[in-house]
Formats: structure tokens, sequence, C-alpha cells
């Protein structure tokens, strides 16, 4: 008798044609691969700078609003100094640099002497929390220009005392900005006893 072999199933036919056709990746799909892979690294890598540079400014912001508050409370709190349009709180737009005050503030013999030394403090802390700061604190009735953008310009008069705060920042080009082209915080205040 003859013994009789079963036929091979397909499935079993099919891949053993499989194993011997797909015996790997080339080197040719490898190395397509890879420049794939470091395209999109490149990509994420860009991203990751974009995102830095955007948080660093959103800080200077945040920084440059909460020491116009603080600056703002101060002339809201002295009343006699800034019953007369901010007196010694008024600083002509300029650079910022670290200033000496005459007396420290619990030891100031009256309120102008106080403003003075709050006003000096609080320009010491700006120039060093703001890269290249610029600040202005006037009375400015016009803040703003007809198209809404802050303007360094003010106009003297009025009982709204401006507190304007600019600093060296980069465009979206990475060119760095001169901090005197426009403020970017612009805070109006009314001084306390006016309305």
């Amino acid at each position: 008798m003859q013994a009789t072999t079963a036929p091979t199933p397909i499935w079993q036919r099919r891949c053993a044609v499989t194993r011997r056709t797909q015996s790997g990746f080339s080197l040719l799909e490898a190395l397509v691969s890879i420049v794939v892979l470091s395209f999109g690294l490149l990509g994420v890598a860009g991203l990751q700078a974009s995102a830095l540079k955007y948080s660093r400014d959103a800080r200077n912001q945040a920084i440059a609003v909460n020491l116009a508050r603080e600056m703002a409370e101060m002339i809201r709190s002295n009343i006699t100094e800034s019953a007369g349009g901010g007196g010694k709180y008024l600083y002509q737009m300029a650079a910022v640099t670290p200033a000496t005050s005459p007396c420290l503030p619990a030891a100031c013999a009256n309120t102008g002497d106080l403003a003075q030394a709050q006003k000096n403090d609080w320009l010491t802390r700006v120039s060093q929390a703001l890269p290249g700061a610029w600040a202005a604190i006037c009375a400015d009735e016009t803040p703003y220009d007809k198209y809404g953008v802050p303007q360094w310009a003010c106009s003297g008069s009025g009982n709204i005392i401006a507190i304007k705060l600019g600093w060296e920042r980069e465009d979206h080009a990475g060119n760095v900005q001169a901090a005197n082209v426009r403020p970017y915080v612009t805070l109006p205040v009314t001084p306390a006893g006016q309305q």
C-alpha cells in the first residue's frame, strides 16, 4: 500500500511564500524613515523655541502689570501727594536706572519724601525685573492714540495719572524691538479723593 499524503493547506503554502519574499527592510526604506523622522523632530524643536520666547514675553508682561498696579496703589494711598496731580510720583519717559532713595519709606519725615522714596524703590525694581526697561508716570488724559495703541507722549493735563512701562522684546522675526517704541503696559490711575 502506498502512503498517501494529505495536500498542504493553502494557508501554509502562503506563509512559506511570504517568508521567502519578505526578508526585511531594505537600507533605502530605513533611510527614508530616518529622514521623515528628522523633519518631524526639527519641527518640534522649532515649536519649543517659539514656546520659550512667548513664555518669556508673557512673564515680562505679568511682571510689568504687577509693578504698574503696585505703583498705582502707592499713588492712591498717599492722598496728600497725589492730590496735586501726582507730584513726586511723576517720572518723565526715560530709560529706568536704579535710583538711590533719600530715605527708607518707614523713616521718611513727610509725605513728599515718602513719595520720592517709594518711586525710587519702584524704579530700582523695574530696572531689575524688565530687560532694558523704560517708564513714564505722568498726567495724561489720552494714554492711547486714535487707533487704540498705547503711546509714550503725555498730555500733561487732567486728573488721570498714567503709568507706562516698556521693555526690550523680540518681534515675530526674532528682532529685538527697543523699549522706547511704545509702552507695552499702560495703566490709567485716578488718585484718591478725585473723581
